[in-house]
């Protein structure tokens, strides 16, 4: 599982428990920010090697050795990023975008998401 831009990482966090439970999997967490104090955070409960401080418009190249099962996007992201980060998904995988901004939902959901789910300010949009 990939959390792009997730703060201290708590949408994901609660998803992998969530799947752990389901499938009683272990599920590796994966975490990318370019925010720099939440390292710390995400140590805490990941391992630092799947941890990666980079730029928002590296967010689609980081760890290009895997393939995910879930991507996890929260922050507005263009229409040729959310293509790359599909190519990121495993044949089953699902990408979940969330949008606040009315244009990037706009945006978003031209790209004809397979669900889209109401939440605070905003929307997620789910593909695969």
């Amino acid at each position: 599982m990939l959390g792009v831009s997730s703060g201290i990482g708590s949408n994901p966090l609660k998803l992998k428990t969530l799947l752990q439970g389901m499938e009683s999997e272990n599920i590796r967490l994966f975490l990318v920010t370019e925010e720099e104090h939440f390292e710390s955070d995400y140590k805490s409960y990941t391992e630092s090697r799947y941890i990666e401080i980079t730029t928002a418009s590296n967010f689609p190249n980081v760890f290009p050795e895997e393939k995910f099962d879930y991507i996890i996007v929260e922050i507005g992201i263009s229409f040729s990023d959310l293509n790359a980060f599909k190519k990121r998904l495993q044949a089953t995988g699902k990408l979940l975008v969330w949008n606040e901004n009315s244009k990037e939902i706009s945006l978003v959901q031209k790209s004809e998401p397979q669900m889209t789910i109401p939440s605070g300010n905003g929307l997620w949009h789910v593909y695969g």
